[in-house]
């Protein structure tokens, strides 16, 4: 039995509910007496510390105190009254946090502004909020000045920096000194919990945005609550990474700190090397950051661990379920034992992250805790100061936001039958309403219960889950509830997606059936340049494939689309779904558009733009590809420009030979837009690789025996008959081996032609596909078959010599396309047989996959018949994504010949000949 009150029970209005002891005697002691105490017991201990190019600049607790008076002397010197509103709008920074003491001090109400958004939403939330004055960063005034123009707080300007402005207040240090310099310095207002200290304004996911306002008592009890909760004390040290205008991080990064007398880092970089230094120099004991923050490290520590030997994997995995053992079964952490190296990453003194501001991957929570990492994730909204339910270190219950702080409730409003329904909050963390709209107020607020629009459940120890916004979620055909939160977290562990939006839209084929889910994806394009991967939409597709496969089917993504630019986010960072809805139902939201088609070039642009190497690529777009809008430099050459990967090496070929010049097989691969392709091939004008450029501009050219033979030496070397017969006997012992266990079948061998070249195009549903193709070959097509295949694939020494035996040739195709058409095509024209995939890549759910037009470019520039081929049952056997092997029957059928179709003009042939294979293929599945 545990207290009496930690247990679930049924209110009379039919709500499931969690109560806390409610602490109804709010505090009293006021924040401003708190700050003062601590400057008296700690004045020489730095407050804020920030990391700078030049080394650390450090505030001591006396200092902070010294320049917080002096903001306060001088805006009461000039008119500030009780509850008047002060607005600042910079980035972190030690003069931010300052100035907001400052604010509380002379009895003012901090209006803290986003520094992403437009200067209008700055003009509009600084009239809403009546705002008397302004601080402001000297990056930011240039910004801020015009959209002031003409009104009182023109001139009501403070500038944290050197400015040359001299129709302002100031500069802050001018402005602090000249404060301390007064004759007879004002009289500080005494403070009281009941004073409006800040107001914070949130849009949510829709609407115009609400200012709410927080109080002292709703500031002092989230942080008194918190730290019931969890060990903090003076000796802490914390980075600050959030925007402090967010209240979560306003309340953890500096408010708790300051209120227990510890110290705040601020780096003014997003740079990972800076972060980790600064975690280890400022001995950093407590971090405060988002989910994004510990999915970037996951996959850091993925990437490395895929480049260690399988039996250092197996050894690491073992070794995360055996602590998750220790933890759980005896409080045992020996995660800085197992894994030493991961925690020496982020410094020798950090002993707990605190993650908020979004929902967390249950998963990606579960591998940290793990790894012996202390996350303590907590949840709330602005409304709720931050903060109402947070985990604790025991008992930590992954996937979950924790219990109610103490003095706070948790009510779930309704429930269904499996527990879920809307979040409403109550106790002393619960604002005081929305600035200058009691409608809003009264909206939200039901007998002091705040009715926070989260949907989420209770579990039997009163942890809360939360599963979604109510307004976002999606009701399948099936009267499925899917929250696109936890659709999101699963597909955004894609390394190459930054991220993805899930929308409900109803389905072109039958819209009355009800919404099927849509994904609007924006690529990570710095990971895909590391990787040297310039086919966006063919990795997408197939990472997309890949994630949905470990999904149940009707939570997985049924149509997505790329997007160039960052998704539309609130102040707080919340996806704007509901606005993105109803840009893709009004059809303003297309992949093609994301450039700003029939914009004009900007003189910079123009000016870049004049070059030959750009003219030339202007040129080639117009008159050889019919591309007539505006080329933009940052347009993208796959997803505005509509280049596939094939299309996309016609083209480097053609600006090759406009400008005479060779390129690097590799050059495509680091090229994503026309300002990165003019530059590098202005680089290559000015420092050629290569010889003089040939005239290269279609494939047949490309491909022509002319053009292979000035390619030199293949390195490509086949076995000889005497062990080609070898091999052949070896794989007869597979076949029989198959033969017993998969029942493996083979029809219409007779398709094969008996003579010539041709490919062999199956489709590819397992790793075990190649090997039950070719061990039903017979001998005189063995003998002359060869594969180009997926470098990455025979990394390993017997991988290697599997692709010795099996004359596979490994290439990448990401990086060297160019390379493996030319080595399919030499192969070809020297009497092999190609056996080739045209799907590119493994079913992922034993469906048939759009084709590639690899195979139809070989077939037509070689004049060879493409065979399809039909596998039925590998996908039951080893299926991708899938450790497990089963034993299941395997039919492998051979189709009559497809051959290159007649000459036609204005016709796409070469993704007709594709249309034409893949009918074929079909047909014989």
């Amino acid at each position: 039995m545990g207290r009496p009150w930690d247990r679930l029970f049924l209110c009379g209005c039919g709500c499931l509910a969690y109560s806390l002891p409610m602490n109804n005697n709010p505090p009293a002691v006021t924040y401003n007496q708190r700050f003062e105490d601590n400057v008296r017991r700690f004045p020489e201990r730095a407050a804020f510390r920030l990391k700078a190019p030049g080394g650390y600049r450090q505030v001591t607790y006396s200092e902070v105190s010294r320049q917080a008076r002096g903001i306060a002397f001088g805006l009461l010197a000039r008119g500030l009254e009780r509850g008047m509103r002060v607005a600042i709008l910079s980035e972190n920074r030690p003069e931010w946090v300052i100035t907001y003491l400052g604010i509380y001090l002379a009895g003012g109400t901090v209006v803290p502004l986003d520094a992403q958004i437009s200067p209008e939403e700055w003009r509009r939330l600084l009239d809403d909020s009546e705002s008397e004055f302004v601080f402001v960063s000297g990056s930011l005034m240039e910004k801020l000045r015009p959209a002031l123009a003409g009104t009182a707080l023109e001139r009501n300007l403070v500038c944290f920096d050197e400015t040359e402005d001299s129709g302002i207040l100031g500069e802050f240090s001018a402005f602090i000194e000249q404060a301390h310099s007064l004759e007879a310095p004002p009289e500080m207002p005494g403070s009281r919990l009941s004073d409006v200290v800040v107001i914070i304004y949130t849009s949510g996911t829709t609407g115009k945005p609400k200012g709410v306002m927080l109080t002292q008592a709703n500031i002092v009890a989230s942080i008194t609550s918190s730290l019931e909760a969890i060990q903090v004390n003076d000796t802490d040290s914390f980075l600050c990474l959030l925007p402090l205008q967010h209240v979560f991080a306003s309340v953890v990064n500096f408010l708790l700190p300051i209120y227990v007398g510890a110290t705040v880092t601020f780096v003014d970089t997003l740079k990972r090397s800076e972060i980790l230094e600064a975690l280890e120099e400022g001995k950093i004991s407590i971090l405060a950051t988002v989910p994004q923050f510990f999915y970037l490290f996951r996959r850091r520590i993925e990437e490395e661990l895929a480049k260690k030997p399988g039996i250092v994997r197996r050894i690491f995995r073992f070794l995360m379920r055996l602590n998750r053992l220790l933890i759980n079964g005896f409080r045992l952490n020996l995660g800085k034992a197992f894994f030493g190296k991961i925690h020496r990453t982020f410094g020798s003194n950090l002993r707990m992250f605190v993650s908020g501001g979004s929902a967390f991957d249950p998963r990606v929570a579960q591998d940290f805790y793990d790894l012996g990492f202390t996350i303590l994730q907590g949840y709330g909204l602005t409304e709720t100061t931050g903060g109402c339910t947070i985990t604790r270190i025991r008992g930590n219950v992954v996937g979950s936001v924790g219990t109610a702080l103490p003095g706070s409730a948790i009510r779930i409003e309704s429930p269904d039958e499996a527990g879920v329904g809307e979040v409403l909050v109550r106790g002393p963390v619960v604002m005081a309403g929305y600035y200058k709209n009691e409608a809003a107020t009264a909206e939200v607020m039901r007998d002091d219960w705040f009715c926070t629009g989260d949907l989420g459940r209770l579990d039997p120890g009163g942890n809360l889950v939360i599963t979604g916004r109510k307004k976002e979620v999606i009701v399948l055909p099936s009267g499925k509830n899917i929250y696109p939160d936890e659709i999101e977290a699963h597909y955004g562990q894609s390394t190459f997606i930054k991220e993805v939006a899930v929308i409900g839209v109803a389905d072109p084929d039958s819209p009355e059936q009800g919404e099927r889910l849509h994904g609007i994806v924006v690529p990570d394009f710095d990971v895909l340049k590391e990787r040297k991967i310039a086919n966006t939409r063919e990795v997408l597709r197939d990472e997309i494939g890949a994630w949905s496969s470990r999904l149940p089917s009707y939570k997985r993504l049924m149509s997505y689309q790329i997007q160039k630019e960052d998704l539309p986010r609130t102040t707080t960072r919340k996806i704007k779904r509901l606005e993105l809805k109803k840009l893709f139902e009004s059809g303003q939201l297309r992949e093609s558009e994301a450039s700003g088609a029939g914009k004009g070039l900007k003189a910079e642009d123009a000016e870049f733009m004049s070059s030959a190497a750009a003219q030339a690529v202007v040129a080639c777009l117009r008159e050889t590809y019919g591309r007539e809008e505006t080329i933009l430099p940052d347009m993208n050459l796959e997803l505005d420009l509509g280049f596939d990967s094939m299309e996309r090496v016609e083209f480097l070929a053609s600006l090759e030979q406009s400008l005479g010049i060779t390129l690097p097989e590799d050059f495509a691969a680091e090229i994503h837009t026309v300002r990165e392709l003019i530059a590098g091939l202005e680089e290559e004008v000015k420092n050629p690789t290569g010889g003089s450029g040939q005239d290269r501009r279609s494939w047949s050219m490309i491909l022509s025996p002319e053009a292979l033979r000035q390619e030199g030496d293949w390195h490509v070397r086949f076995a000889g008959p005497a062990v080609s017969a070898f091999k052949f006997l070896g794989l007869k012992a597979l076949w029989l081996i198959a033969r017993v266990l998969l029942g493996l079948e083979a029809r219409g061998k007779d398709n094969l032609p008996k003579a010539g070249s041709y490919l062999i195009c199956p489709n590819h549903l397992s790793f075990i596909d190649p090997f039950v193709v070719i061990c039903v070959l017979p001998f005189r097509v063995f003998r002359r078959l060869f594969f180009v295949g997926y470098s990455e694939f025979f990394q390993t020494w017997y991988m290697k010599l599997f692709a010795r035996m099996a004359n596979v040739i490994p290439v990448d195709p990401d990086v060297h396309l160019l390379r493996a058409m030319k080595v399919g095509a030499w192969g070809l024209r020297d009497g092999r047989i190609l056996c080739i995939f045209p799907e590119g890549g493994r079913s992922f759910d034993g469906n048939l996959m759009e084709f590639r037009k690899g195979a139809a470019i070989l077939a037509r520039e070689v004049n060879v018949p493409m065979v399809p081929v039909g596998i039925h049952g590998a996908y039951q056997v080893w299926a991708r994504n899938s450790r497990r092997i089963r034993l299941h029957k395997v039919k492998v059928v051979f189709g009559p010949p497809v051959f290159p179709s007649p000459s036609e003009e204005d016709v796409d042939l070469y993704q007709r000949d594709t249309d034409l294979l893949r009918d074929a293929v079909r047909a014989l599945l």
